[in-house]
């Protein structure tokens, strides 16, 4: 279900870590990571390509907000694992990212981080000529990119 991508972990709980890593890893996913602070998840993001997010909300050096937020700047799907959800304000700043109450089964952390959508980015090759500088995919659907009819905006 995640074969191919790689998945940016970030939990400061080590058994909790570990099994969300094999748990992605059994899926077919890369784990980067796991990152137990906010600092090792953003120089982890600085270093590694990152397809998609898993973090807790709370890691041992604070909130994950500026991960996030990082996060979102390059259009990249997450989910947040958490045993009390989000501050209001951060869930309106950002409604794509997926939510998930601790504990939840194997399945359903597959599923919803398989699922998760990402911001997406509006930039690309205008003319047309290459891929979408913004990275995203081109494919054939009825999501076109409004800045040309050759591409489709799909998320990261």
């Amino acid at each position: 279900m995640l074969f191919g991508a790689c998945v940016l972990v970030a939990e400061d709980e080590c058994i909790i870590a570990m099994d969300l890593a094999d748990t992605f890893e059994s899926a077919g996913a890369t784990v980067i990571g796991p990152a137990a602070t906010v600092r090792e998840a953003l120089s982890l993001l600085a270093t590694k390509p990152v397809d998609r997010a898993f973090l807790d909300f709370n890691l041992a050096d604070g909130e994950v907000t500026p991960v996030m937020e990082m996060l979102s700047s390059k259009g990249v799907p997450t989910v947040i694992y958490t045993g009390r959800g989000l501050p209001p304000e951060l869930a309106a700043r950002h409604p794509h990212v997926t939510v998930l109450r601790k504990p939840e089964s194997h399945k359903r952390l597959v599923t919803e981080l398989a699922a998760a959508r990402g911001k997406v980015l509006p930039e690309c090759d205008r003319h047309g000529s290459g891929p979408p500088l913004c990275g995203n995919e081109v494919i054939q659907g009825d999501n076109l990119c409004p800045h040309s009819m050759q591409h489709t905006v799909s998320t990261i």
